[in-house]
C-alpha cells in the first residue's frame, strides 16, 4: 500500500500484466503516464518504458489479465470492435505531431469524444444517449454524505476532502 509495484520484476517473471484505473486515478491516459514515470524513475532510465508499451498494457495487457485477449484488447478480425476516438483539437494537443504514443503522453480522458463497444456506439460527441448528466450529478451529490457516513461507520479512515462533514 502506498508504493508502486515492481513492474520490472513482474514482467521478468512473465506474469500477465495490464493497466486499469482505480479510485483516485480515473483517467487512463494519466495512469499510463504515472506508470511510465514510475518505471523510468525506479530504473533510472528514460527508456525504461515507452508510450507504446504503456498503451499495450492498457489495452491488450488488460484484456490478457482478464483472459479475454482472444475477444478484446486489439483491433483484429474476429474480435469485438472496441475503440475510442480522441479529439486532437484541444490546445494541450497542439501541434499534434505523433501517433498513438503522443496520445499516451498528452491526451486526457476528456479528449475522448466517441466510444464504441462491441461495434455499438455508446458515446458520441461526448454524450451518452439516454443519460442526463445533470440529473446524475445532482443524485450523486445528494447521496455522497450518506456514503461518507456509512464508510466511516464501517471503519474507513478515508478523508473525502473539504466540506466532508463526517471526518470529525
Amino acid at each position: 500500500r502506498g508504493r508502486y509495484p515492481r513492474l520490472e520484476a513482474i514482467l521478468e517473471r512473465g506474469i500477465p500484466t495490464g493497466f486499469a484505473t482505480d479510485w483516485m486515478l480515473n483517467d487512463p491516459f494519466e495512469g499510463m503516464r504515472y506508470a511510465i514515470n514510475a518505471m523510468r524513475l525506479r530504473l533510472g532510465s528514460p527508456s525504461a518504458m515507452s508510450g507504446l508499451e504503456a498503451l499495450r498494457f492498457q489495452t491488450l495487457g488488460a484484456a490478457r489479465v482478464l483472459g479475454l485477449d482472444g475477444e478484446i484488447g486489439s483491433l483484429e478480425a474476429g474480435k469485438k470492435a472496441d475503440i475510442i476516438l480522441v479529439s486532437t483539437e484541444a490546445p494541450h494537443l497542439q501541434p499534434y505531431y505523433g501517433g498513438p504514443e503522443a496520445l499516451v503522453f498528452y491526451a486526457k480522458a476528456t479528449d475522448v469524444h466517441t466510444s464504441v463497444i462491441d461495434g455499438r456506439v455508446v458515446m458520441e460527441g461526448r454524450r451518452i444517449p439516454g443519460l442526463d448528466e445533470a440529473v446524475i450529478q445532482r443524485d450523486i451529490r445528494a447521496a455522497t454524505p450518506g456514503w461518507r457516513k456509512r464508510l466511516h461507520a464501517l471503519g474507513s479512515r478515508a478523508v473525502f476532502g473539504p466540506g466532508c462533514d463526517c471526518c470529525g
